[in-house]
């Protein structure tokens, strides 16, 4: 310090406030630059996170705002008609008249959707009727409705089927539950198909509505479950499958 010149000295005294500036500077810098840099570094993975949060998003509104069914209820057959919006909600109707409250939310529901599926028989039949018309799209839906069947009986949603025979032996009655064990007794011989179908239209109850006029004669009535099936759901279907076959007009 003694060889220390006098502009030094001063320098010292008054803080060397040069590299000071070009350090805040410098942090200026690269905060100034930062959200660009991160958005070219990470840019895919901000991507993605915003896309995957949007989609979490909707499923917990979507999942916060579905209606609760109190049973479920699925046509699989050849009948088109039974596809159209007024007949299924006249059904609905029907359906929902002689269904408990079993989820205690005040509101009764019947969830009902249909898959339309025509047999090999039946498509046939329907081509033979139908010789001019292109049939390929039909063909085609046909073969999809039936892959979306298999699926469904492998998914263990469980449901009452009204269903063509066809689709029943096909692949449903492996899956399907005893009578005997769904009503508690032995049903009616007049009513069976087999040992886990009914038919439904042979039900008092699918007799006195008119709604049910568009359901083929030959329709069954099971209930699947499989390993997936929730046993309070399925105690409930058990339930109203028996209401359904024990329905008398007052």
């Amino acid at each position: 310090e003694q060889n220390e010149s006098n502009s030094a000295k001063r320098l010292r005294m008054l803080g060397d406030t040069t590299s000071e500036d070009i350090h805040l500077k410098s942090d200026e810098e690269v905060k100034g630059s930062f959200w660009a840099n991160l958005w070219y570094q990470k840019k895919w993975a901000i991507i993605i996170g915003g896309i995957t949060l949007l989609l979490l998003v909707a499923l917990t509104f979507t999942l916060c705002h579905d209606t609760k069914s109190d049973m479920n209820i699925i046509y699989v057959g050849p009948n088109y008609d039974l596809s159209y919006t007024d007949k299924l909600e006249a059904m609905n109707q029907k359906f929902e008249l002689i269904c408990p409250d079993y989820d205690g939310n005040g509101e009764v529901y019947v969830s009902s959707p249909t898959l339309i599926y025509k047999s090999p028989d039946q498509l046939e039949a329907y081509k033979k009727a139908n010789p001019n018309r292109d049939l390929s799209a039909m063909e085609k839906a046909n073969n999809d409705a039936y892959n979306q069947f298999a699926g469904q009986i492998m998914s263990g949603e469980l449901a009452i089927y009204l269903i063509d025979p066809y689709l029943y032996n096909q692949m449903a009655k492996t899956a399907c539950v005893p009578l005997n064990e769904v009503l508690g007794y032995e049903c009616d011989e007049s009513l069976k198909y087999d040992e886990k179908a009914i038919y439904f239209c042979k039900t008092d109850f699918a007799i006195y509505f008119d709604e049910f006029d568009d359901v083929p004669s030959d329709t069954l009535m099971c209930i699947v479950k499989t390993v997936n099936t929730d046993e309070d759901f399925f105690a409930n279907s058990c339930d109203y499958f028996k209401k359904i076959v024990e329905f008398e007009v007052e």
